[in-house]
C-alpha cells in the first residue's frame, strides 16, 4: 500500500511541475464582434488563455465575477471588490484592477491578456 501511495504522490509531484503556470502569459484573446457589445453597459466575458507550464502549456479560463446587484467586480480568487472603473473597495488586494491592451480588427473587440505579478502595488508584468 505504502508503495503506491509514493507512487501516486510522485504522479501527482510531476504533475504539478509539467503543467504548473508559472511562465508569463501574453497573448491577444478575443472577447467578441465589436456589435454584440452594447455600449455603457458591463457583461460578463470569459477569455481562455495560455499558460505556459514549466513542460507543458494549459488552456485557462480568467474571469472577474461582475455583480449587478451590488454594482462591483468580486474576484473568486482572494475575494477582493472594485468598482466598475476597477477601484479597490474592499479585500486584500493592494491596486485597482488591471487595465489591459485593447484593439478592434474587422470588427472584432481583442484583448491582450498579460499576467501580472501579484501582491505588489504597483502593475507590473510577471516575466
Amino acid at each position: 500500500m505504502g508503495k503506491w501511495l509514493l507512487a501516486g504522490g510522485a504522479g501527482l509531484t510531476v504533475a504539478y511541475f509539467a503543467l504548473s503556470p508559472e511562465g508569463p502569459i501574453d497573448e491577444w484573446v478575443s472577447v467578441g464582434p465589436v456589435g454584440d457589445l452594447p455600449t455603457g453597459e458591463i457583461q460578463h466575458r470569459l477569455v481562455t488563455v495560455t499558460a505556459r507550464g514549466k513542460w507543458m502549456d494549459l488552456h485557462k479560463d480568467y474571469n472577474i465575477n461582475w455583480r449587478p446587484d451590488l454594482g462591483t467586480f468580486v474576484c473568486p480568487g482572494h475575494k477582493s471588490a472594485f468598482d466598475p472603473t476597477g477601484k479597490v473597495l474592499s479585500g486584500p488586494s493592494p491596486r485597482p484592477m488591471d487595465t489591459l491592451e485593447y484593439k478592434v480588427e474587422n470588427g472584432v473587440l481583442w484583448v491582450r491578456f498579460q499576467k501580472f505579478k501579484r501582491s505588489i502595488p504597483a502593475k507590473e508584468l510577471f516575466t
